[in-house]
């Protein structure tokens, strides 16, 4: 495994082959859903076969896109499939079942994360993307199917959210003629706007709700951060996912240079880092076991909520020093 590879090198490996399961990494973000659509309606226009496989319930914000409700619950690969991983920095952010890709026939990797693992047998991973949804334009390029309609607004909504429309480093002129070819094929980027930034369910509204009322501050004000326990994110008697972007609320503010927000969990305590650029978050989620980007990363710390707290707020501190 760990051969680098291009986007022309995946097109011909999607050529050569007729089965496909598509994954992307749990807690499914616009990115890898997008990716997984646009792509996956690509291989379909060319006869294969391709099942697709997010790594978990998808936000209501992207449940729009043309084919969402084509995406189905995790299943364990079977022998002899090409596996294509979008948008996963190690086999153990793919869903849950789909983690031992021994019996694959292929793996095809393809990534913008700088701390990718090249876990593949063909690894296309760009850091300088801004999403995964700018790789896939290049294969569909180069397997020859036209981005139509449906698919710009996959491929845009991809680039969209990971880029914080378009706000975020990354961002480049690449990019920017992506979209313009994108805009060209219809999509409206105030409908969009609108859909992927400013639609969230009731709960999700609540959630936020309590997210902000637990916000605090570090006493030079340099870390913000927000702790919810399994009771906060539970409503109706169900427990529910905090709203993307809660942590943007808490790095938002002034003064501030990171931010995080943890969640209580059944397997452990997840983390959400974000930097204004003075802090390298993705070293400090590296360092418990995640990942991500500079100014945007992850991680699932098990401790106690209590410790994962203490825990998380020295290691920001220190990295704003």
């Amino acid at each position: 495994m760990k051969e680098p590879a291009d986007a022309r090198q995946i097109a011909r490996a999607i050529r050569e082959h007729d089965d496909f399961l598509l994954l992307g990494h749990v807690n499914p973000d616009g990115d890898v859903v997008g990716s997984l659509l646009a792509l996956g309606s690509a291989m379909r226009e060319l006869g294969k076969t391709a099942r697709l496989i997010p790594g978990g319930q998808i936000p209501l914000s992207v449940s729009f896109l043309p084919g969402a409700e084509e995406l189905i619950d995790p299943q364990p690969p079977p022998s002899g499939i090409v596996v294509v991983a979008l948008d996963c920095t190690d086999p153990g952010r793919l869903p849950d079942g789909c983690r031992d890709l021994q019996s694959a026939a292929l793996v095809l990797n393809v990534d913008h994360h700088a701390c990718n693992k090249l876990y593949g047998d063909l690894n296309y991973v760009d850091p300088t993307a801004v999403a995964v949804g700018e790789l896939v334009f290049y294969i569909l390029q180069e397997l020859g199917v036209p981005v139509d309609p449906a698919r710009a607004a996959c491929l845009y909504a991809a680039m969209a959210t990971d880029s914080g429309m378009f706000r975020y480093e990354g961002t480049s002129p690449r990019t920017h003629r992506i979209v313009a070819e994108l805009l060209e094929l219809g999509v409206n980027p105030r409908e969009m706007a609108e859909r992927l930034m400013q639609t969230r369910s009731f709960e999700e509204a609540v959630l936020l709700g309590r997210a902000l009322a637990s916000l605090r501050r570090s006493d030079d004000g340099r870390v913000a951060w927000m702790v919810l326990r399994r009771e906060d994110l539970t409503l109706d008697g169900r427990l529910h996912k905090c709203p993307e972007g809660c942590v943007d609320y808490a790095r938002d503010i002034v003064g501030v240079e990171a931010a995080a927000c943890l969640r209580e969990r059944e397997d452990g305590v997840r983390v959400s880092l974000r930097s204004r650029g003075t802090a390298d978050v993705n070293s400090i989620a590296a360092g418990f076991g995640g990942g991500g980007h500079a100014r945007a990363a992850g991680c699932t710390l098990h401790q106690p909520l209590e410790q994962a707290e203490q825990t998380v707020v020295r290691a920001l501190r220190e990295a704003v020093r």
